[in-house]
């Protein structure tokens, strides 16, 4: 009979409390709590269970710098805590003591350096003082083609004085441009000599086929406006004392020549004393018409009049002798001319004109505009006469600078050219009509203006001046 063994149960624990018993597992494993005893070696200790997932857990984020490397769903990490301080701060006393990291009101945590510092949001007020980072960029005086391709990241690019290289988009053709407009003007500079420009004409001839644009100053443009200011307009100009100009006749002095040709042009014979020579030649072809004009002939000389005949001359009275009966015909009689019996003032009757057709509704409209600039015009015009019959009878247009004055007869906005004068600086257009009558126009009434209108246009070649207008009419 083999032997049994023989088991036999022991207690370890406090003998007095039954609960202070050790306990087993269900396998009849011993479970100890180890408790450190200072100087005493409890030897080797196995980790199992709960305690040892949770050692290695810890362990797991522990890696060697320079060797281990990331695998994607392997590595493993810890989550790291940080203090919100809105207005970062130190959170320590003293160097060397631990301190955690910060993050601001939006969890971003705050870095200084390496590319760090404060980040800002587009579309939000900037702040008094911003804190930022300085960009760094590469030194190249002359840039060229880079090796990196369309993708590539790059670096910014300054040059010897340490200003950042840019260029306009698609600005090559422009570079390309310039540099040949460089090239073009090296070329002019070098047919420059002082401050004049030499020009060779290889071929053909320079004629005035073509038009040319000359740009007077100095004395060549004061000369040239003298010669203008004695320019006038026949039956249209009017003299202004202490205005108008004139050029200064001269003649030849007892002329050898006697005569000039046909349709030549020769100069006015004068005497050693300077008086003009003047000889009326009148003919039996020539009929001396001075109906329109008062002739003066002063008594220096001695005149001889010989009356032939003396049918005509009649007794006043007989108190101032005889004179010269005045007739007119009447288209069937001869009529005498009346004088009033007391003054002998001559009877007129007006017929029409004149007093008979008094002027009504006559109006002068002025206008002035400041600074008109070169080219630019003004407008002088009566109000709206639509419905009406309205007469011009004149206007007056006057500037510092050369001027040109239309008068336009405007039918609903439609403007028809009458009359275009010009003048130098300084010098008044003054026109009148050649009869009150002559532009006479009776002007629908039109959704557009009606009536009469002069423009006033500044013809200076480059400055402005102060235009004034005035225009006369009746209605």
């Amino acid at each position: 009979m083999a032997d049994s063994p023989v088991r036999t149960l022991v207690k370890i624990g406090d003998p007095t409390t039954a609960a202070n018993e050790a306990a087993v597992d269900a396998s009849g494993n011993l479970t100890v709590i180890l408790a450190a005893n200072s100087g005493v070696d409890i030897g080797d200790v196995d980790i199992i269970g709960a305690a040892l997932t949770a050692l290695q857990l810890i362990d797991d984020p522990v890696a060697v710098l320079g060797t281990a490397t990331y695998a994607e769903a392997t590595t493993s990490g810890m989550v790291m805590g940080a203090v919100r301080n809105d207005v970062l701060a130190t959170l320590v006393g003293v160097d060397n003591e631990i301190a955690p990291l910060q993050v601001d009101a939006s969890g971003s945590l705050y870095v200084t350096g390496g590319g760090g510092g404060t980040e800002y949001t587009v579309n939000v007020a900037a702040p008094a003082d911003p804190v930022g980072g300085t960009t760094v960029i590469e030194r190249d005086d002359v840039l060229s083609t880079l090796t990196e391709i369309a993708g590539d990241w790059t670096n910014l690019r300054g040059t010897a004085e340490g200003a950042l290289w840019v260029q306009d988009f698609n600005s090559d053709a422009i570079l390309a441009d310039t540099a040949a407009m460089d090239t073009n003007l090296g070329t002019i500079a070098g047919a420059v000599a002082g401050t004049e420009m030499q020009v060779d004409i290889v071929s053909g001839n320079v004629t005035n086929a073509g038009t040319f644009a000359v740009q007077e100053d100095g004395a060549a443009l004061t000369a040239l406006q003298l010669i203008d200011d004695v320019v006038y307009t026949d039956d249209t100009d009017v003299h202004a004392t202490g205005a108008s100009k004139g050029v200064g006749i001269m003649a030849a002095a007892v002329p050898t020549d006697a005569a000039v040709a046909a349709n030549d042009i020769g100069m006015v014979a004068m005497s050693l004393d300077r008086r003009m020579h003047v000889d009326a030649d009148i003919t039996a072809s020539v009929a001396l018409d001075v109906s329109a004009a008062t002739v003066t002939v002063d008594n220096a000389g001695t005149f001889a009049v010989q009356v032939v005949d003396t049918s005509f001359a009649v007794a006043d009275g007989g108190a101032l002798g005889e004179g010269i009966l005045i007739q007119g015909d009447d288209g069937t009689d001869r009529k005498n001319v009346n004088v009033d019996a007391t003054t002998g003032n001559l009877q007129v009757d007006v017929i029409t004109g004149g007093g008979s057709d008094t002027p009504a509704g006559e109006v002068a409209v002025r206008n002035t505009a400041s600074d008109v600039a070169v080219d630019a015009t003004i407008n002088v015009q009566e109000a709206d006469a639509g419905g009406t019959t309205s007469k011009c009878t004149g206007f007056d247009a006057s500037a510092s600078v050369p001027i040109k004055a239309e008068l336009q007869q405007i039918d609903n906005d439609v403007a028809t050219l009458k009359v275009t004068l010009f003048a130098a600086a300084g010098e008044p257009i003054q026109w009148r009509a050649p009869h009150r009558d002559y532009f006479e126009t009776a002007f629908g009434a039109t959704g557009g203006y009606d009536g009469w209108r002069v423009v006033i246009t500044n013809k200076d070649s480059s400055d402005a001046a102060d235009v004034y207008g005035t225009i006369y009419t009746e209605n």
